[in-house]
């Protein structure tokens, strides 16, 4: 609304266009990675926690399913926090902050294990007649599972990498 923050604003799903991996797979047969390949969705829903006109912190939650870097299908759920800037012109940049828990890694393919994220976007608002304002845009996430391994442990495990994700996003916002 325009006088005060409402309860959601905004609500968005991305699809993976593109994984790469740093490291060397322990797998025989690399990584599930390249373009197109891990097939999946994952839908944010944010709230405002500030109404600004350019700049907005805000808070949400997000799930999804995708098939994961290891051949298994995952399954994702968690929090995320992020900061939102209007460039100008329908323009938006992001960066946020997602964690949660992740299933379909670490030889037991039903269990949950915490996951962590860093994303950021750009993306451009259009006014559809129909449905009022969309927006479409690109998105980059760092999932830095060997680094929190290493710092955590001082160790990561054999075969176990970051992941970089590029994604295809369309939201809308409220």
């Amino acid at each position: 609304p325009k006088n005060g923050v409402s309860f959601l604003d905004r609500v968005e799903m991305s699809v993976p266009l593109y994984v790469n991996h740093p490291d060397e797979s322990a797998l025989p047969q690399g990584w599930n990675e390249g373009a197109g390949n891990n097939l999946g969705g994952i839908i944010t829903a944010t709230n405002k926690l500030t109404d600004n006109i350019n700049t907005n912190f805000y808070l949400g939650a997000m799930g999804g399913a995708y098939k994961n870097s290891v051949y298994e299908q995952s399954i994702l759920a968690g929090g995320v926090v992020g900061v939102d800037h209007h460039v100008g012109k329908g323009v938006h940049a992001r960066a946020e902050v997602v964690a949660g828990a992740i299933s379909g890694y670490k030889n037991d393919p039903d269990k949950f294990i915490p996951a962590l994220g860093v994303r950021g976007s750009l993306s451009r608002t259009f006014n559809a007649r129909s449905i009022g304002e969309v927006e479409v845009g690109i998105k980059a996430t760092w999932l830095p599972s060997k680094t929190a391994e290493k710092m955590a442990y001082g160790r990561a495990t054999e075969g176990n990498s970051d992941a970089y994700v590029v994604e295809a996003m369309i939201a809308k916002r409220f």
